[in-house]
Parts: structure tokens; sequence; C-alpha cells
């Protein structure tokens, strides 16, 4: 009965990539990501208005970063290498921190040797947007952002966790959500997942996709 269900599912997944012609995924793809970095780049922007007056010279610093942000992003790459996802959004956290202050605190843990995995572009950057946004700015108090990056057997596991101050909150992080499920199923179909968790006063996402190496590519 396994082997059966096994190879019925094949056959379903290889009908739904025969239906689905790979210009029509290209395009699909490329207009949900055209349709994330705006609204990337209006709130990158945003962080450096809103200390520009009260300090000029961080603005000017912040400013400097936010272009090597957007020179990351002009390519319109579809897949990118963890480390150059995890680049962008460290350099992104590294604005807001210029913002926030103490505010926002961080708890990073990657496993070694990930590297060179293959990931969407903009997978990780708006899951520590949502973070921050939803999470660090609305609590009186401080609470970490915490990341999680390992491999699980043939997966990579991203988990993202913020503290949660009320239900709108948790509402705001549903667009970038959306567009980020979307993605992996055009990508990689069944092979990837989004959770989503609201327990205790947190709020965590755990994405899966497939470990693949660039070399693989």
């Amino acid at each position: 009965v396994g082997i059966s269900a096994s190879c019925a599912l094949a056959q379903i997944l290889r009908w739904r990539a025969q239906s689905r012609g790979p210009a029509l995924v290209q395009a699909r793809i490329a207009a949900l990501s055209a349709h994330i970095r705006p609204h990337f780049f209006f709130n990158a922007l945003n962080a450096v208005l809103g200390v520009i007056r009260s300090n000029p010279k961080q603005a000017e610093v912040m400013i400097e970063d936010l272009s090597e942000l957007f020179r990351s992003l002009v390519t319109g790459k579809t897949l990118v290498s963890l480390r150059q996802e995890v680049q962008l959004a460290q350099k992104y956290l590294a604005i807001e921190q210029m913002r926030l202050g103490e505010r926002l605190q961080i708890q990073w843990e990657q496993t070694e040797d990930l590297d060179d995995c293959v990931v969407p572009q903009l997978l990780l950057q708006p899951l520590v947007e949502n973070a921050v946004r939803h999470g660090v700015e609305p609590s009186v108090d401080a609470y970490p952002i915490r990341v999680l990056i390992q491999k699980q057997s043939r997966q990579l596991v991203i988990k993202v966790e913020n503290h949660l101050p009320g239900v709108s909150a948790a509402q705001g992080h549903r667009m970038a959500l959306d567009n980020i499920r979307e993605r992996l199923m055009l990508l990689f179909d069944l092979e990837a997942s989004v959770q989503v968790n609201q327990t205790d006063g947190f709020y965590k996402v755990e994405v899966r996709l497939p470990l693949q190496r660039w070399s693989s590519v």
C-alpha cells in the first residue's frame, strides 16, 4: 500500500509539473518577488527617515548600508546562496539596530556548512522584518528575535521567533508569509512548507525546503 501511494504521489507531481509550463512558473515567481521588493524598500527607507533628523551622522551610515542592500537586490535573482540571504537579513537588521537601539536583540544560531545551500531570494529577510515590525516595535519591554538555521536529514530548516504583543501583530505577518508560501510551492512543490505557531505570547515561523547545494543545481 505504501509503495502504491508513493507511486501515485509521484505521478501527481509529474502531472502538476507538466501542467505548469516553465515560462508561466518563472513569470509568477518574478511577479511575487517584484511585489515583495517595494515593500522591503519602503520599510528599510522608513528606518532611515526615522533617525535622519535626530542623528544625521547615523542616518548617513544607514543610507550607505541601505545602498548595499539595494545593490544586492537589483539583480532580480530567483535563487541565491544561504550565505547571501543571511547577509541581506543581517544588513537589514543592522539598519534597524541603529534606529531601535537596545530594544532590538537578536539570538542567531546557524549550523556550520550551510552557506552554499540554495534558497529563494528574500526568504529570510521578510521573516526577520516581520519580527521587527510586529514583535519588537509594539513591545514595551525588550524581547529577542530568535533565528535558527539548521539541517534535518535532507531538509534545510529556518525558524524565526518573536514576541507577540497582540492579535493584530499576528495578522500583520500574513502578506509576507503568503508570498513566501507561493514561491516555495512554485519552486519546490510539496517538498517545501511554511508552518506558523502562535503560543505563550510568541509567534513562530518554520520554513522547510530541500537541502540543495549550488554544485548540484
